[in-house]
């Protein structure tokens, strides 16, 4: 169980954000509980730090990665389950589903690398809608990450897209402008992150960084329906 005061939390986070393509990754985003003396969630003393205007601009100097081509040939439409991560194996069975607000699910698991050496993960999820297209990362049951984490994570695979050739290589760059992509994170029943979602009335420096951010929060139920936090 992680034990700091208010203190040391904001000299933990100051440290980790020199590295701001990291900081998702950085153990202390999923802090969960409260600060010794403060007695407030770490996760909302890290947002507030975060919400600070030069530290939002270190966010947002994230580098680009120029990938050419974001589509995944292998991605056949045929469901193999020989990987042992229940979110991949969702992630897969939604491709073609249409889901409220979000669209339908037009791509699963699309690489941000261009080469080996680029540090970067993978987009869960890409939706379209007659007006956006999104992309989102997504929390499945058991999943014990912070909803900080997700949005962080969705907001620097963000940055580091290349836009144009993102909508290229998926042949909407004709009806959409990169304008039009935009960010979300889709939450499963059973995950920390959904439990945290349905608490942001008692997390408000979380749901502003959400908003300071433009992060679209999503709930995934069991019937599959979406419902979009304000």
């Amino acid at each position: 169980m992680i034990k700091k005061n208010l203190k040391e939390t904001v000299k933990v986070i100051e440290y980790e954000l020199k590295n701001a393509k990291n900081l998702y990754n950085s153990s202390c985003i999923n802090w969960k509980g409260k600060t010794l003396d403060s007695k407030e969630y770490y996760t909302e003393v890290i947002s507030r730090e975060l919400l600070k205007a030069e530290k939002l601009v270190l966010l947002e100097k994230i580098d680009q990665i120029d990938r050419v081509n974001y589509h995944v040939n292998t991605h056949d439409g045929q469901h193999n389950d020989d990987t042992n991560r229940a979110e991949e194996i969702f992630a897969k069975r939604l491709k073609g589903k249409k889901l409220e607000k979000l669209g339908v699910v037009i791509e699963y698991q699309v690489p941000l690398k261009e080469k080996c050496s680029d540090d970067a993960g993978k987009i869960d999820l890409v939706t379209s809608t007659n007006e956006s297209v999104y992309i989102v990362e997504l929390k499945y049951i058991g999943n014990k990450e912070t909803l900080l984490r997700a949005i962080l994570e969705i907001w620097t695979y963000y940055k580091q897209l290349n836009k144009v050739n993102f909508l290229n290589s998926f042949k909407l760059l004709e009806q959409n402008k990169t304008e039009n992509i935009r960010r979300a994170v889709l939450l499963s029943v059973g995950c920390n992150a959904y439990n945290e979602a349905k608490e942001l009335s008692e997390r408000p420096a979380l749901k502003q960084l959400a908003k300071a951010l433009y992060v679209d929060i999503f709930l995934l139920e069991e019937s599959v329906t979406i419902i979009e936090l304000r």
